[in-house]
């Protein structure tokens, strides 16, 4: 577990970068298909962590300004 001055440290540093919250984000199964179908991830990369954080990311900054999620009837 990290010391209080370690998460205070973490805290100012994302603090000057801006970032307001940081939080944990579970994604599941139909989360993945859902950014697979709006192109943000690839259907070959649905178990590589770093690119679904990515893919995560670049979804909330598409939110942030006003794009929300495509989604497809089945």
């Amino acid at each position: 577990m990290a010391t209080s001055t370690t998460r205070v440290q973490r805290l100012r540093k994302r603090r000057q970068e801006g970032i307001l919250m940081c939080t944990t984000i579970e994604v599941g199964a139909g989360g993945i298909e859902l950014l697979i179908s709006n192109g943000l991830l690839g259907p070959n990369e649905k178990n590589n962590k770093a690119a679904i954080q990515r893919a995560v990311e670049d979804a909330l900054e598409q939110w942030s300004v006003g794009h929300g999620s495509r989604t497809r009837v089945h």
